[in-house]
């Protein structure tokens, strides 16, 4: 593979991780917002 094909890919895993990240941060303000309008 070619050092540009390499830097595609790792760039492509850093994209992915920060989704996941993102999308499991969303999940905890709004599990957060859920418990906090019960009170």
């Amino acid at each position: 593979m070619s050092a540009t094909g390499q830097s595609y890919v790792t760039i492509f895993y850093y994209a992915q991780n920060v989704k996941i990240k993102v999308s499991n941060a969303t999940m905890k303000v709004a599990n957060a917002n859920a418990s906090m309008s019960v009170w």
